[in-house]
């Protein structure tokens, strides 16, 4: 290791910096079991979901528009890449989404993938060979789109022999 001249770590933009720590949000009861009446935020390093009498202020949009049409850099700055993500798996760009993603999904990410596998083969055999996702429900419509995207291009193989009765 060289002191007088370090390399570069690559950092993806998974920092967490103090604007992110101090984002709060007010409970808001929602009456049902399952949404409990808070947004779970991706950096809850303090593990109370940032929960508050009062809702804080957003900081403003970052403008992240160089980095869609650009490589990304090896380090990348902290950024809000939330919509890098989006982007990455709209299009089915593996590469990109691979190094964007991160270990929970943000919203509307499903989504985007399943619009992905539509347009990019290789985006929906690189999900067919991931560890399947925690929630059951979401994991029947991955393999449901793989399978869907693997048909069009007349790859069989996920097609079981006999039906299920």
């Amino acid at each position: 290791m060289d002191l007088r001249n370090p390399t570069i770590g690559g950092l993806n933009g998974d920092t967490a910096v103090r604007s992110f720590l101090e984002r709060k949000q007010k409970h808001k009861h929602s009456g049902r079991a399952k949404r409990p009446g808070i947004k779970t935020l991706y950096w809850n390093i303090t593990e109370d979901r940032n929960v508050d009498e009062f809702d804080s202020e957003l900081p403003p949009a970052q403008d992240v528009s160089e980095f869609l049409y650009t490589p990304l850099p090896f380090d990348l700055p902290v950024i809000d890449k939330d919509l890098l993500i989006l982007i990455a798996a709209w299009n089915g760009d593996v590469g990109r989404y691979h190094r964007l993603r991160r270990h929970t999904m943000i919203d509307k990410e499903f989504a985007c993938m399943i619009h992905g596998f539509c347009h990019n083969t290789f985006f929906a055999k690189w999900w067919s060979m991931q560890i399947p996702l925690e929630d059951d429900w979401e994991n029947k419509r991955l393999q449901r789109a793989i399978t869907a995207r693997f048909i069009m291009s007349n790859h069989l193989s996920r097609i079981p022999l006999r039906p299920a009765s």
